[in-house]
């Protein structure tokens, strides 16, 4: 009889994580995705130990001070909450494999009922994320974007910050793009109500290429440059009167790099060489 009582409770257990659900990550400092026993889900009354990994109908919530890493696998989810409603510092790390986000991919969130905003991290060092809508650095929330590898490919819009209010310091969205490429369909450096631009992009490496090459969008990124929301190297050391971000286009869409700026030794080499040959053109 209690068996049976067992295998009655977790066939509706398995019922209810069948529909979509509410997934909460309470791993410990870089706990695995992939290990079920850091996953928590929503049963209608309260979050109970998982008995699955999320599906591709369920919503990811990480919340509180929660540090989660992906390195391996295939594993498809509706839509990402990377620190949605504050307490602290949240951070997901992709080394490898392949993650789809069939929806959203927020980082850093404010739902309407929550006291504070959320804190969220999104390291990307290899592997392939792929978003199918949209992706939000800093909604309502603080949210960056740390890529030295692999690949992000959104299908729509890459905006930093979304948000509709940016007048709340805790309301911001960055991202530094030391390598690695990211594909997006549109880039906004603003909330969806045409809000003053408050979202950075620093790049360092790799390539940000944008889909959509209308000569409007072209301009307005430059003028996104010009204005020092897209810098090179944080903007260290280098000449402001000069431009170290290059935007270009062409029938693929547009390409934001940054240009090779040479180390102190090699700059002292190269200014060596150039008085070296100098000298004997005088001689």
């Amino acid at each position: 009889m209690h068996r049976s009582i067992t295998l009655m409770s977790l066939t509706l257990m398995a019922a209810a994580q069948a529909a979509a659900v509410d997934f909460t990550f309470v791993g410990g400092p870089e706990g695995e995705w992939n290990d079920m026993a850091n996953w928590q889900y929503w049963d209608g009354s309260g979050n109970v130990p998982a008995i699955s990994l999320p599906g591709s109908g369920d919503t990811t919530i990480f919340n509180g001070t929660v540090s989660a890493l992906y390195s391996s696998g295939d594993q498809t989810i509706m839509n990402m909450q990377l620190g949605r409603d504050g307490g602290g510092d949240v951070s997901l790390r992709i080394t490898g494999g392949k993650l789809t986000v069939t929806e959203d991919f927020i980082i850093g969130a404010k739902p309407w009922w929550a006291s504070e905003a959320g804190n969220g991290t999104l390291y990307v060092d290899g592997g392939q994320l792929d978003v199918q809508r949209h992706m939000r650095v800093g909604d309502h929330g603080a949210g960056h974007l740390v890529i030295t590898a692999g690949t992000i490919n959104i299908a729509g819009a890459l905006s930093v910050p979304s948000v509709e209010n940016t007048s709340s310091p805790d309301r911001s969205g960055r991202i530094d793009l030391v390598g690695g490429v990211i594909n997006a369909d549109t880039l906004a450096l603003k909330g969806w109500d045409e809000t003053p631009v408050m979202g950075r992009i620093d790049i360092q490496g790799g390539t940000l290429h944008i889909v959509q090459n209308e000569d409007w969008r072209v301009d307005e990124i430059r003028s996104w440059v010009a204005g020092g929301y897209i810098t090179a190297y944080g903007n260290a050391s280098l000449d402001p009167s000069e431009n170290h971000v290059v935007v270009t286009k062409d029938n693929q869409g547009i390409w934001v790099t940054a240009v090779m700026v040479p180390e102190p030794a090699a700059i002292g080499v190269l200014g060596f060489a150039a008085a070296m040959g100098l000298r004997r053109r005088r001689a």
